[in-house]
């Protein structure tokens, strides 16, 4: 499991992963940080989430995260090496990338990345 994202990312919040099953299937993961297990609806924390919207990146000052630092940049984050909780999506596919009947399935989950990627990592690892 790996993330791929900005050189300066923060709020790491979705990662993938491939899994070699054998016999010509790869399992297909795909986390998002699970906020819902931290912020409850209407709570003030999704209360002012949903007044935010979304995170401010400004090119030069500080961030504003939708929500607190400390959820955006560490709980909430997909950090490597972190267990974390996730909503993970799994999909098996054969070799040829045909998707095998009946094995779509949607999980809460907790995982540990292992990578971070940057996408220039990622495009040089393509």
């Amino acid at each position: 499991i790996f993330t791929i994202d900005g050189v300066t990312t923060q709020d790491i919040d979705d990662a993938i992963g491939f899994e070699d099953l054998g016999n010509g299937i790869i399992l297909i993961s795909i986390h998002i940080s699970d906020v819902s297990f931290y912020v409850t609806d209407g709570d003030s924390n999704d209360l002012e989430a949903r007044k935010r919207g979304t995170s401010f990146y400004p090119a030069l000052g500080n961030t504003i995260h939708m929500l607190p630092e400390n959820l955006s940049t560490d709980q909430c984050s997909l950090l490597p090496g972190k267990l974390r909780r996730a909503l993970s999506i799994f999909i098996k596919v054969s070799l040829d990338g045909v998707i095998m009947e009946d094995t779509f399935s949607i999980e809460k989950t907790w995982i540990i990345s292992k990578y971070r990627l940057t996408y220039s990592e990622a495009e040089q690892m393509i």
